[in-house]
């Protein structure tokens, strides 16, 4: 398996299939295990992996990744943080399962700001794609960064009332369903 600092950054870097499937291939199994044995399904499991591998790839990207143990045992503490947050936005009391000591807790924070992102991300990426097309190209072009005018014009609505009424309709829609979703209460109590 890949311990050097090196190689895992060299693994995530440049996306090395081989890596990614032996770091799959030694790793999922004792996360997949302990979602199970913790109030989770394979589903959790894939999911915790996931970005839990998403949070150590920007660890990458940033310069911030430290390695003062094994690989694997980095990628589990990550994935028990992240399933641990999981778990108490869901109201569960964990108790008896303690971080381990791999990390400090500023990472621990650090760790748990990026985990909340990709889920927050996910969250917003699901409602955004249901609302109706207008509403979504009209955030897009907020998002972007796209001046009232320039959206004005593009979109060619008669002024930049009506396109800020409608950007706020946009805008309460896509938190009404955000708000109504289950998850987003999790999400709420998890961090």
């Amino acid at each position: 398996m890949f311990n050097s600092k090196e190689s895992i950054v060299k693994g995530f870097t440049e996306q090395d299939p081989y890596f990614l499937e032996m770091t799959y291939k030694d790793i999922y199994p004792s996360i997949r295990s302990f979602v199970k044995q913790n109030s989770g399904d394979k589903h959790d499991a894939e999911d915790v992996f996931q970005d839990s591998m998403v949070i150590v790839l920007k660890k990458v990207n940033n310069n911030r990744f430290d390695l003062n143990c094994t690989f694997k045992t980095f990628m589990f503490s990550v994935c028990k943080r992240v399933w641990l947050n999981r778990l108490r936005g869901r109201g569960f009391i964990v108790n008896g399962l303690q971080d381990e000591d791999v990390f400090s807790d500023a990472e621990f924070f650090k760790i748990d700001q990026e985990s909340k992102y990709i889920e927050e991300h996910k969250l917003f990426k699901k409602h955004f794609y249901k609302i109706d097309k207008l509403c979504q190209k009209v955030l897009r072009f907020v998002i972007k960064g796209n001046k009232t005018k320039e959206i004005v014009e593009e979109m060619a609505f008669p002024n930049e009332n009506s396109m800020r009424q409608k950007l706020l309709q946009c805008k309460l829609k896509l938190l009404k369903r955000i708000k109504s979703d289950k998850k987003f209460q999790e999400l709420k109590n998890e961090y």
